[in-house]
């Protein structure tokens, strides 16, 4: 299950010894992680910019937005 936080979570990633793997943590990410582990789905964070979220999702390279994102009426015209 990909999923995307937006730039927040890069402020709660922290680098590894290796810049090619990065651990994410935070409030959001536990979150997604909970709800794949409910669905028996392996999480994986996907680094979107914000203005990317909707169409990453739209498009299937995630699955899911954990982020505060208000239901304003042009994100809803555009998911439903």
């Amino acid at each position: 299950m990909a999923l995307s936080t937006g730039p927040k979570m890069m402020i709660q990633m922290a680098l590894s010894k290796s810049k090619e793997q990065m651990h994410a943590n935070g409030y959001d990410v536990q979150v997604a992680k909970k709800i794949a582990q409910e669905m028996g789905k392996e999480p994986l964070v996907v680094k979107t910019s914000w203005n990317g979220l909707i169409p990453a999702l739209t498009s299937g390279k995630i699955d899911m937005i954990i982020a505060g994102m208000s239901p304003t009426a042009e994100r809803r015209n555009r998911l439903f």
